[in-house]
């Protein structure tokens, strides 16, 4: 019953956390994406998503991204980076919102 507990609270903080810190946010264009690839500093930096709802990401090119949440951004990183990279994890921040 305690396990049932705390694995309780434990999914409403993160269902707090995914609400609070924008996890399902659509991005749109002119928002500022901060993408770094964990391990690989020299991929750090920001992005403007184009009018046409892309952003120009290394090694992957041009990659549509307006119309998803941030999530769903992560996972079409990690999903293109896995053909160079093993198990790559990427994070993103909105740092503005268009």
């Amino acid at each position: 019953m305690k396990h049932v507990k705390l694995l309780t609270i434990f999914t409403l903080l993160i269902s707090s956390y995914t609400a609070v810190f924008g996890l399902q946010y659509v991005i749109g264009p002119d928002d500022v994406l901060e993408i770094k690839l964990w391990g690989e500093p020299e991929i750090d930096d920001q992005w403007v998503v184009s009018e046409n709802g892309n952003i120009d990401f290394p090694l992957l090119g041009r990659t549509k991204v307006a119309g998803l949440t941030v999530e769903e951004v992560v996972d079409k990183l990690n999903d293109g980076l896995s053909r160079y990279y093993k198990n790559p994890q990427v994070m993103i921040k909105i740092v503005e919102y268009g």
